[in-house]
């Protein structure tokens, strides 16, 4: 790779860093970086930008004297809105689009994805969803790569003594329902545990003390703490996530960190490590040892750097990958359909530890494939075509769905949601919470 530290970058962030722990990356030995005049003081931001509103980056940059010429521009930005900056081409350079969360808060990947198009970005990268890549992609952007790690800060810890506990910091309210059930179990069964929020810094020495560092997703996304507790050589126990989340290629579940799916198997691992300290601390040390191998900030800043000035990138952080777009593009469905409906799906899975979802003959298998990177979702096709079922076992998606006929979807309890076309009324017989119909004509035969 060559080395493009000596660009001249100006780097758009989006948030307090004195609020978040999430201070600006650092891509470039010569960058100029901007952001929002909240609590943040000069030793993060070279210049002030809005906040939470449409705003003219080069002006502000030119108003403020950064009139010189850039090499490359880059936004980050993510479902909160907090950082929306336009009139990019008027720097004359390569942009990039940084995407930070689209897994929660109001229509986050519609609103991201209008946004990216609006601003014309050259290039669009994901931090912490690899499985929403492709939605990007299918809108028409398609220099687009997930870079999983990148804003991340490392602060390293030596290996010390560890208390008998779990530690974690972070949020456990209403932003993250999840966690707070997690947490009730964990102290009714007498589980040492040290919560709380902290600095990056106390945030790292609690990692590096505790014999378990617990991280959950928010909604199946790969946050940044578990790249925190690899960083400082702590123990990470954390909830498995699909593989479209690309959790599993970036470390190995029983070596290098240790999962989860519900509340029980948290506590049997819990208990069982915390009995052992000896394998936590080997699970500790081979994560530490691949996250300094392969995922330090200044890796994924070279990366990014040489995608966009060399246009090389590695087949692990290529979408490539996904077949979703394939499937769509056999059965076309209207893209923002597809997305409006992903978004009702994953909305629930926000705040419900499991969804049952039931999808009737006539709707398109790319509905059904679009849920299946949700790891809680039990997606299930009623009275599906053997067309059907070889045409998700083509695309290695066949195991991960359920068939149900009619009869036992009557009598399998109520379904969270039932996707069907709007003129299926035989549908409307079994019990549900939600149903969604589409403008999608009814199945006409069992060959479909």
């Amino acid at each position: 790779m060559t080395n493009f530290k000596s660009k001249r970058i100006l780097v758009s962030w989006y948030c307090d860093p004195s609020q978040t722990r999430i201070p600006p990356f650092r891509l470039s030995d010569n960058q100029v970086t901007s952001g929002p005049k909240l609590g943040t003081g000069p030793e993060f931001y070279d210049f002030f930008t809005p906040h939470q509103r449409v705003y003219d980056l080069y002006e502000a940059a030119r108003s403020q004297g950064f009139e010189d010429r850039f090499d490359a521009v880059v936004v980050f930005s993510d479902s909160s809105l907090m950082n929306l900056p336009l009139n990019l081409k008027a720097f004359q350079c390569p942009t990039v689009l940084c995407l930070g969360d689209t897994h929660h808060l109001d229509r986050p990947i519609q609103r991201m994805v209008a946004y990216a198009l609006d601003a014309r970005f050259d290039f669009v990268v994901s931090n912490y969803n690899r499985q929403h890549v492709h939605w990007f992609q299918e809108a028409g952007m398609q220099q687009t790569a997930w870079i999983p790690g990148l804003a991340a800060t490392h602060v390293p810890r030596p290996f010390q003594h560890r208390h008998k506990r779990v530690g974690f910091v972070g949020q456990i309210g209403n932003v993250h329902p999840r966690r707070a059930p997690m947490f009730r179990a964990m102290e009714e069964a007498n589980t040492p545990i040290i919560a709380g929020k902290a600095s990056r810094t106390e945030a790292a020495d609690l990692y590096a003390s505790s014999i378990l560092s617990f991280n959950a997703s928010l909604n199946g996304d790969v946050n940044l703490r578990v790249f925190e507790v690899m960083s400082a050589a702590g123990c990470l126990l954390t909830d498995r996530l699909s593989p479209e989340s690309g959790l599993p290629l970036l470390f190995e579940e029983g070596k290098e960190f240790i999962g989860y799916d519900s509340i029980e198997e948290l506590l049997d691992r819990a208990h069982h490590y915390l009995r052992n300290p000896t394998d936590s601390l080997r699970i500790a040390k081979a994560g530490h040892a691949a996250y300094l191998e392969r995922f330090l900030p200044e890796h994924q800043a070279q990366r990014l750097l040489d995608w966009v000035f060399s246009g090389r990138l590695p087949d692990f952080n290529n979408p490539g990958w996904d077949c979703r777009p394939q499937i769509a593009s056999q059965e076309p469905v209207p893209l923002p359909l597809r997305v409006q409906l992903y978004e009702y799906i994953q909305a629930a899975h926000l705040s419900h530890e499991h969804v049952r979802v039931l999808i009737a003959p006539e709707v398109p298998l790319s509905v059904a494939a679009d849920m299946l990177d949700l790891r809680r979702v039990q997606c299930c096709l009623l009275d599906a075509s053997q067309q059907k079922r070889e045409r998700l076992a083509q695309f290695g998606l066949g195991k991960r769905v359920s068939y149900l006929s009619h009869t036992d979807a009557m009598s399998s309890g109520n379904w969270y949601f039932m996707i069907a076309g709007d003129t299926n009324t035989a549908i409307r017989q079994i019990p549900h919470h939600k149903l969604v119909l589409l403008p999608f004509p009814k199945q006409q035969s069992s060959a479909a």
